[in-house]
């Protein structure tokens, strides 16, 4: 994640663009060089690395978004990266619900309490237009 917010959103899509990585470990995160079942082998970097990574790109990426004048085009590529990094949550969550055995992970800090009476229930969300995805209008 933290490679194509790097390739997106500060290198403008331009992988020969140097990066905060070096080209030889960039190209470890590259989809279309390496495929799922072959990524398993390869050299990525290692937890502690990668969670500084991508914390240094996401605070790059704060700094890119915040100067962006509003209305920039770049604006749809950062709509289009959040979209992505949502469809790798909800794989995530769904690979984790469908697992059994002890939690993967300390629950942290419990989430506050929700209103009384709604858990377990149907919520109704009325009918109408929505934005599903990225609004390519904006």
């Amino acid at each position: 994640i933290g490679q194509q917010e790097e390739l997106w959103l500060l290198r403008g899509g331009d992988p020969a663009r140097p990066g905060l990585l070096s080209a030889q470990v960039d190209q470890l995160y590259d989809a279309f060089v390496h495929s799922r079942a072959s990524r398993v082998d390869l050299p990525l970097l290692p937890p502690t690395d990668a969670r500084n990574y991508c914390a240094t790109v996401r605070g790059k990426v704060l700094d890119t978004l915040e100067a962006l004048p509003d209305g920039h085009p770049d604006a749809f590529t950062f709509g289009l990266v959040i979209s992505h990094e949502n469809q790798h949550d909800e794989t995530m969550l769904q690979a984790l619900s469908l697992r059994s055995g002890a939690p993967l992970l300390d629950r942290g800090t419990p989430l506050p309490p929700g209103r009384p009476g709604l858990a377990g229930t149907s919520v109704l969300v009325p009918g109408g237009e929505f934005v599903l995805g990225v609004d390519a209008a904006a």
